[in-house]
């Protein structure tokens, strides 16, 4: 816009880690779903890291530590570790 008005504000342009980051995060997203539709999916994990940023390199410990407590809680939950118990030899 700012070839034909040159009076016009610059529109604010994404850069090239956010355009790649959205691209990954939609095809996340597409195989996601197309997996759910899929009969074999026994548990569907989503751990609360809406607070760790994609690019927090310094944040894995607490990514880590935060998706295995969620884990054991929802699998203590449900059925599914019910089907993975040993019944003796």
């Amino acid at each position: 816009m700012s070839r034909l008005n040159p009076l016009a504000t610059a529109a604010k342009m994404p850069s090239v880690i956010d355009i790649l980051s959205r691209s990954t995060g939609l095809s996340g997203v597409r195989h996601q779903r197309a997996t759910l539709t899929d009969d074999q999916v026994d548990l569907l994990l989503h751990p609360p890291i809406s607070g760790l940023g994609a690019l927090d390199f310094k944040g894995g410990v607490a990514l880590i530590e935060t998706g295995y407590r969620h884990a054991v809680e929802v699998l203590g939950r449900s059925d599914v570790k019910d089907r993975f118990v040993s019944s003796g030899p």
